[in-house]
């Protein structure tokens, strides 16, 4: 076991992997969490905050079955892989747009798209297994979800401290700390060589 995480950390493509992965989970868990508070501070309804969530989970499973059966088509995972960053990055872009302007339907579209970035799962998952074949699954995948784990809780902690410090402009904060994180994934997602070995 240890052997084949010493293998995985020394693949620096499937490090990077990781990183985009945890950096695109950890987004999205972050801002499913922190949804209610956000729209608390912005001054948004309750009824808003679970439309929001619910348009979030909905663009979650959608954008899963469509990237997953894509990739198991195609196997184009880079390609996919960088979609979905650049999705989440142009989404997350116009949560804040559209929570700042207070347009109700045009914060459901973003955050609809913001949930299909975690069609990241099924292609991440996959894409790991192909670039460090003969590892288990069990290892690549465990060190994927380990990272976006992580960095989710980091984001959550520190950025539900900033917006209950600073409430209004700490939920701009927070979604622009957000936007900077999946942008920091999509450029990570360019650098990765698609190196399939099975």
């Amino acid at each position: 076991m240890k052997g084949n995480i010493i293998r995985v950390l020394k693949n620096k493509h499937a490090m990077r992997l990781v990183w985009c992965f945890g950096l695109v989970i950890g987004y999205a868990n972050t801002y499913g969490s922190l949804v209610g508070i956000l729209c608390k501070a912005l001054e948004y309804q309750d009824k808003s905050a679970s439309l929001f969530g619910v348009v979030f989970i909905a663009g979650c499973i959608i954008g899963s079955a469509v990237f997953g059966t894509i990739v198991e088509m195609f196997k184009n995972y880079k390609f996919s892989t960088v979609v979905i960053c650049g999705m989440g990055t142009i989404s997350s872009a116009f949560v804040v747009i559209s929570m700042h302007m207070e347009i109700v339907y045009l914060a459901c579209i973003s955050f609809a798209f913001a949930g299909a970035s975690l069609a990241i799962l099924p292609v991440g998952i996959d894409f790991a297994v192909e670039m460090t074949y003969p590892v288990p699954k069990v290892v690549s995948t465990g060190l994927l979800m380990s990272m976006g784990n992580l960095i989710g809780l980091i984001l959550t902690l520190v950025l539900g401290v900033v917006i209950g410090k600073w409430e209004h402009k700490g939920a701009y904060f927070a979604m622009s700390i957000l936007s900077g994180v999946v942008f920091l994934s999509m450029l990570i997602s360019c650098s990765i060589k698609e190196d399939l070995r099975r």
